[in-house]
């Protein structure tokens, strides 16, 4: 009658030697070998240690209820109105008080806010004919899911036109821009500051392109992604020139720099599978070198 193999014990020989000899001492490099190599080829390969990831998160965006609006011709500004008291003052014969009415929706109710709608509507008289609008919103943002980040942001919409136009539509996305990764933890806010020195009565303080320059020097900013812009005219006698704006607040991905738990995470799958493979060859030499008798040693089984 055939035999079937039920259980199998190894055989296990043992190789001694003394402490200062060469058995041990090749013995104790191959084990040295075996730690050191295979860190050294993990590390040789891009991308052992993580210094940047991703993820994902909502950024929580609030429209502030302030706001710099202006309208030009031909000839240049025509009218123009802010919610900061200062410019107003600065203004002159130019400012003019518009209709501005505005409500943001949680469409999914997690707490966030996704968009904002906006109309502002500004007086305008017989024979003014508006080429250009250029409205400053401002918001503030913060993400919390790992770095506590807090931003005071700037959205600009801005359109001109060879033809005079009543109405102006912008369709667009409001998203979080960032220059070096956030850490891992803690909390960044040293964008966390007025984008306009509101407490300024000099008129360079409030220039477009001051503000805009000022703006983009911060190592995180908001900006208009995605936008949509539709020009209507012309514009009814006396009628008031109408900014329409909807602004989406979406998902978006975030760079980061990992913790020290992290980057071991990733680096001890890497280390480890180059790992197994120096170790079947070790044992393969250490196990020739032993049965061999090429280095003197006592063998017990």
């Amino acid at each position: 009658m055939a035999r079937l193999k039920l259980y199998s014990i190894p055989n296990r020989r043992y190789y001694s030697a003394q402490l200062c000899s060469l058995a041990f001492l090749f013995r104790l490099c191959s084990l040295v070998l075996l730690a050191i190599v295979p860190f050294f080829v993990a590390y040789g390969i891009p991308g052992f240690w993580v210094k940047e990831s991703f993820y994902r998160e909502q950024p929580n965006i609030k429209f502030q209820h302030q706001l710099i609006v202006g309208v030009s011709g031909q000839a240049g500004v025509i009218a123009t109105w802010s919610s900061i008291s200062n410019y107003n003052n600065l203004a002159g014969g130019r400012l003019r008080i518009p209709t501005v009415s505005s409500f943001e929706i949680d469409k999914n109710r997690d707490g966030l806010q996704d968009h904002l709608n906006i109309s502002i509507q500004v007086p305008m008289s017989e024979g003014e004919d508006v080429h250009q609008v250029d409205v400053l919103l401002f918001f503030s943002c913060d993400i919390k899911r790992y770095a506590h980040v807090y931003i005071q942001g700037l959205a600009l919409l801005q359109h001109s036109s060879p033809t005079p136009g009543r109405r102006v539509f912008v369709d667009g996305d409001l998203v979080l821009r960032q220059r070096t990764p956030f850490p891992w933890t803690g909390v960044v806010a040293t964008s966390n500051v007025s984008v306009v020195d509101t407490t300024s009565k000099f008129a360079s303080s409030y220039q477009l392109d001051s503000i805009v320059k000022n703006y983009k020097n911060r190592n995180e900013t908001t900006r208009l992604q995605d936008v949509t812009k539709i020009w209507q005219g012309p514009r009814a006698s006396e009628q008031a020139f109408v900014v329409d704006a909807f602004i989406r607040y979406p998902e978006q991905a975030f760079v980061y720099s990992p913790g020290f738990w992290q980057l071991m995470k990733f680096a001890w799958i890497q280390y480890l599978s180059v790992f197994i493979i120096f170790n079947w060859l070790f044992t393969k030499i250490t196990t020739y070198v032993f049965e061999n008798r090429l280095l003197r040693t006592a063998k017990t089984e």
